[in-house]
């Protein structure tokens, strides 16, 4: 019984994960099967995704026969937190996959249904977006499902290798392997680089990296390399014709030091999204940063939305005339 459970969860469980992300850089992925102790380089280039998912089926079958004869208390318990996350996915898959949204909160399902009614009333035309510190192209991504869309935009993506990753899964952005610094006084900064499980982690700030090696498990080391850094508005001066539809920014420690350098005389985005929650504390959800949000009303900016991890702000006058209209 035991292992029919395992086997129909897995297969499942795989099945769903092949479907909804990209192979090669999905988290679940590599979690799940770095837990069943399985270790297979995935080459992309080389392996469609079905041939990919056929190998690791293969493997877990191999797997499964060594789990038959152990019969392993732990691993049941393991398996049934991992059917209970599985099975979370499902109730939501309408918004993961269902029409292809892809944020950590379903943060771009949100403002897409707003833009919607900003299309129709004739407010906007397009949309395009700054993703800064864009971590991978698809998953838990704020700007995806716009690209998927035919919208274009600009990737700040200071990790070489989730920079490389974003080059080929995403050819019509602008991806640029550099950092945001809030002043003009550098032209390079040392960047804290964590091991892969925990390169989404990684940051010019040294106290938040410090932070994370001390609170988050699956970040064991860091090293440091220097990385060209920019100032925001400069990038908005020479990638786009006026203010991004909206920007989304998650930078790990330095997300207020951006916002404060920010000319919002000169450029007025609709909507923001912003990492307003510490990575730390209980199940990793820390505490509210009051400070961004007490910034973004001093400039004329109001919360549309909240998931927690992340603050939704939309333009003060593009809200009032929704409201109006």
């Amino acid at each position: 019984m035991l292992m029919n459970s395992i086997k129909n969860f897995f297969k499942d469980y795989c099945k769903f994960v092949y479907k909804t992300t990209d192979v090669s850089e999905s988290g679940i992925v590599r979690d799940v099967f770095n837990f069943c102790g399985i270790k297979i380089k995935i080459k992309s280039k080389i392996k469609t995704k079905e041939y990919q998912c056929l190998q690791k089926e293969n493997e877990l079958k191999n797997y499964y026969e060594k789990l038959l004869n152990e019969k392993d208390e732990y691993f049941s318990k393991t398996i049934k937190n991992l059917q209970d996350d599985y099975n979370l996915i499902i109730k939501q898959k309408d918004m993961i996959i269902g029409e292809n949204y892809f944020s950590q909160f379903g943060e771009d399902r949100i403002i897409d249904l707003v833009f919607s009614i900003l299309k129709n009333k004739g407010i906007i035309s397009d949309v395009t977006y700054l993703d800064v510190g864009g971590n991978r192209p698809c998953q838990i991504s704020n700007t995806y499902h716009f690209y998927l869309e035919g919208c274009k935009g600009v990737v700040i993506e200071p990790n070489p290798r989730l920079y490389e990753t974003f080059k080929k899964v995403r050819p019509n952005d602008n991806v640029l392997n550099i950092g945001i610094h809030f002043d003009n006084s550098e032209t390079t900064l040392p960047f804290y680089i964590f091991n892969e499980d925990a390169d989404g982690l990684s940051s010019f700030s040294k106290e938040s990296a410090d932070e994370m090696l001390r609170d988050c498990p699956s970040a064991i080391k860091y090293d440091v390399i220097n990385i060209p850094v920019r100032n925001i508005n400069t990038i908005i001066e020479d990638y786009f014709d006026s203010a991004p539809t909206f920007i989304s920014i998650d930078v790990e420690g330095i997300d207020f030091d951006i916002l404060k350098s920010f000319d919002f005389t000169k450029f007025r985005p609709i909507f923001w999204i912003i990492e307003t929650a510490s990575y730390t504390g209980p199940n990793f959800l820390g505490v509210k940063s009051l400070e961004i949000q007490e910034f973004m009303f001093s400039k004329g900016y109001v919360v549309y939305a909240d998931t927690y991890v992340n603050t939704i702000f939309i333009d003060s006058d593009i809200f009032d005339k929704i409201k109006k209209q």
